[in-house]
C-alpha cells in the first residue's frame, strides 16, 4: 500500500510538470540595436567617461565589425564643447562576434552651473545590413547636474 501511494504521488507530479510552458528564452525576432538604459544623471563634477552609455544588439552576433551611427538630437540642451564631447565622427565600431559596445560620453567638469542641468540627447541611426534601432530604445538621455 506504502509503494502505491508513492507511485501515485510520481504519477500526479509527472503529469502536473508536464503542463507548464517551455520557457525557451532565445530571441527569435529582427536583429535590432538599442541603448541600455535609456537615461542616466550624472553631475558634472564625475571623471571622464563616466557618462559611457552600452549599445547592445539584440540577435545574433555578427562575424564582422558593424559601425553604428548616432546624433544629437537637437533638442539637447547641453552643448558639445561646453558641457561633453563624444566621439567626432558620429560612429562607434561593434566588433565582430560581439553583442554591445560603449559610446564614450566624456563629461567636462564644472560645466553645468544651472540648478535644473541640461539635457544631451543621442539617437541611434540605422546601421549597415538594414539593422534598425529599436524604436523604444533608440535614444539615450543624459541629464547633467552640477
Amino acid at each position: 500500500m506504502k509503494n502505491i501511494k508513492y507511485l501515485f504521488l510520481f504519477a500526479v507530479i509527472t503529469s502536473v510538470s508536464a503542463c507548464f510552458p517551455d520557457n525557451d528564452k532565445a530571441f527569435d525576432g529582427a536583429t535590432v540595436l538599442e541603448f541600455k538604459p535609456v537615461a542616466r544623471t550624472v553631475k558634472s563634477t564625475a571623471a571622464a567617461g563616466s557618462a559611457d552609455a552600452l549599445i547592445q544588439l539584440v540577435g545574433p552576433q555578427l562575424g564582422s565589425t558593424l559601425a553604428l551611427s548616432f546624433n544629437v538630437d537637437p533638442a539637447s540642451t547641453a552643448k558639445s564643447g561646453i558641457h561633453y564631447t563624444l566621439p567626432a565622427s558620429g560612429t562607434v565600431s561593434l566588433a565582430a562576434n560581439s553583442s554591445s559596445v560603449m559610446l564614450p560620453i566624456t563629461v567636462i567638469a564644472g560645466s553645468v552651473t544651472a540648478p535644473a542641468g541640461v539635457k544631451l540627447i543621442i539617437q541611434l541611426d540605422q546601421a549597415a545590413g538594414g539593422i534598425q534601432p529599436t524604436p523604444n530604445f533608440r535614444q539615450y538621455t543624459l541629464t547633467i547636474t552640477p
